[in-house]
């Protein structure tokens, strides 16, 4: 059955109620006010867009099928790394410095805990192969962190060891350690932007595209899987995975969604060694890529294989966890961490990552209508950004600024 939420209903029965307009609100000038958005997509792409055209002065709604921050979404479960680990393009930096500062405003115009300033560590293995084209991100990576970082300390592994004694160093080749970096709490911060959302006069329907009706070059309309059809000015497509399949011959070919694991392991009652307080986020990179977040919240230590995993659709795709990638998990974390060697499973959870064949974002207007644009490929590292790309986004779509070449449709071969 199909929920309508209408925004009295919504602030309600939102999970955090009425949010006020403060500083980060009243800082764009608003425009275009009688300009109608459709965002499709109420995840951190979505989300984060909706509420900055709103801002610009757009009339804006919001749909989302199953709602902010639901088990199904790739902005859903606890928590995303906040970090300004990125090498080139130069965009990436810069929008992982603004939303920073942008997390933090909202965090106290909102009077909610939105991120926790645990810092990351960065550990760089021996084994890892160092690309050399222009192009590899392993490169870019590397590169960035043998620069001088903003808000970076560069640690021989000893000099790790010694802060964090419950990590081994075997294998490890060079450190950096992010002190400013942290986590952000993933599904409290989806549905906080959509009670601002709402809070600042946007309307939200719980309710999912299922066709467009494109004429004449333009969009002209959306049916929604409530049976009703939306109308707008201007629409955006943020809806993760499945926009490949709302698109499939404009997008699809270019998006492979994948199943991704992460899994939840016991830490020994009562030590904190393990915990949020004394560890911080960490990335374990090599020629396999692992991370994870250390206990917090009365929930266990978090790991998860950042490799990508096999082809997966959102909608039937098995959501429960493999028994082989628990015990990789269990190994990865008992080698790494040998407090925790042995450490028995409590949960876990299965997500999906949208890659593009580059790992670029897709950002552009779709080929067949010019007052339609699509927005994705997130690649398993666009949640953190999302305060700024959502800034960025809403000056795209009312004309005000265009996108970087490089995220556009035409990048992909023919």
């Amino acid at each position: 059955m199909t929920v309508h939420s209408s925004k009295r209903q919504f602030l309600k029965t939102g999970l955090f109620g009425l949010i006020g307009l403060g500083k980060a609100g009243r800082a764009f000038a608003r425009s275009s006010a009688k300009t109608h958005v459709l965002v499709t997509g109420a995840g951190a792409f979505g989300g984060w867009t909706a509420l900055y055209l709103l801002r610009q002065g757009a009339r804006v709604t919001l749909v989302d099928p199953w709602g902010p921050g639901n088990p199904r979404s790739s902005s859903g479960g606890r928590t995303r790394n906040l970090t300004g680990a990125y090498g080139t393009p130069e965009v990436y930096r810069e929008w992982a410095r603004r939303s920073m500062q942008l997390w933090l405003e909202h965090q106290e115009q909102w009077r909610l805990p939105l991120y926790d300033p645990i810092g990351a560590l960065w550990m760089v293995r021996e084994d890892l192969a160092i690309g050399d084209t222009a192009t590899d991100r392993t490169a870019d990576y590397t590169r960035w962190m043998d620069e001088d970082v903003e808000g970076g300390e560069k640690l021989t592994p000893d000099e790790a060891h010694a802060r964090f004694p419950q990590i081994s160093m075997d294998g490890i080749r060079t450190t950096l350690y992010e002190k400013e970096a942290g986590i952000l709490f993933a599904r409290r911060a989806c549905y906080a932007v959509i009670d601002g959302f709402l809070a600042e006069g946007g309307d939200y329907r719980q309710a999912g595209v299922v066709s467009t009706r494109i004429k004449d070059g333009e969009m002209q309309g959306v049916k929604l899987s409530d049976g009703s059809r939306v109308e707008a000015d201007r629409y955006v497509f943020a809806c993760g995975p499945w926009l490949g399949k709302l698109f499939p011959d404009v997008v699809g070919k270019h998006l492979t969604v994948t199943r991704q694991e992460i899994y939840y392991l016991d830490i020994p009652g009562g030590d904190k060694r393990f915990h949020k307080s004394q560890l911080p986020h960490w990335v374990d990179w090599g020629q396999e890529i692992w991370w994870g977040v250390p206990a917090h919240q009365s929930w266990g230590f978090a790991v998860a294989d950042h490799g990508l995993g096999p082809r997966f659709d959102p909608d039937s795709g098995d959501r429960q966890v493999s028994d082989a990638g628990k015990e990789a998990a269990r190994a990865q974390v008992g080698a790494r961490f040998p407090g925790m060697k042995g450490a028995a499973y409590l949960t876990g959870r299965v997500c999906q990552y949208t890659n593009t064949q580059d790992g670029d974002y897709i950002i552009d207007r779709h080929p067949e209508a010019e007052n339609a644009w699509v927005y994705g490929g997130g690649s398993g590292t666009g949640f953190h950004a999302g305060p700024a790309r959502g800034q960025d986004m809403a000056k795209y779509v009312l004309g005000l600024d265009m996108p970087d070449p490089r995220f556009s449709l035409s990048r992909f071969p023919v």
